[in-house]
């Protein structure tokens, strides 16, 4: 969620099984966010901003619910 409460939709990936996950820098960019990213099956987990290139238009994000994502990636194996 942005400032005004707003809620910005976009589309990521995981890249590593300790959290990390690649998106759209438009999700992140601006004010402080309350960034959370919501599986495809559904679990929503919290993330923090770990980096972003506006140019490329992509930022890397860090979930801290390291262990439940874990085990979603490898049941979907």
């Amino acid at each position: 969620r942005d400032s005004t409460g707003g809620v910005r939709s976009g589309s990521g990936f995981f890249v590593s099984d300790d959290g990390y996950a690649v998106c759209s820098s438009f999700l992140v960019i601006g004010e402080e966010l309350d960034i959370t990213a919501t599986t495809s099956d559904g679990m929503t987990v919290s993330a923090e901003l770990k980096g972003m290139d506006e140019a490329l238009g992509i930022a890397l994000i860090q979930s801290d619910m390291v262990d439940s994502i874990r085990r979603t990636i490898y049941a979907r194996l």
